[in-house]
């Protein structure tokens, strides 16, 4: 049976960036715990319900790139155990991003993970996004 990675269309990578979230009950502020062209997982200082619709703002601090997308939360661990260290948390689902923003993402992951040795040949969709993206007018 494939593994979650597998059925992805791009790999993710480990990186934190400060976002700030926008739903129908108003503004949250969270960290990305790691992220892709197609979405990010963020942990969050408020709780953010399953299915809403929210916009995500975030600064891409590799490229100084300003990133606002609408997406929609198709996993959530809003509910903490007693632990209290839980950290709260979200995958976020890209519904509409500009082409220039999942480039700018892609090619973060793609460095992030070429710095983490990891083998070029298994990412072949993120290397053709960055390399036809980045010679885009």
């Amino acid at each position: 049976m494939a593994s979650e990675i597998e059925k992805r269309k791009y790999p993710r990578a480990s990186i934190r960036w400060p976002v700030s979230i926008t739903t129908s009950n108003g503004s949250v502020r969270g960290v990305t715990e790691d992220i892709s062209p197609e979405g990010f997982s963020i942990h969050l200082e408020k709780p953010v319900e399953l299915s809403e619709p929210i916009t995500i703002s975030t600064i891409i601090s590799t490229s100084g790139h300003i990133l606002e997308a609408t997406g929609e939360v198709v996993w959530s661990n809003n509910h903490r155990s007693d632990d209290e260290n839980t950290l709260l948390g979200i995958g976020v689902r890209f519904v509409a991003i500009s082409y220039a923003s999942k480039v700018a993402i892609g090619i973060a992951v793609f460095n992030r993970l070429i710095a983490e040795r990891r083998n070029p040949a298994n990412f072949s969709n993120l290397r053709a996004l960055v390399v036809w993206g980045s010679s885009r007018p």
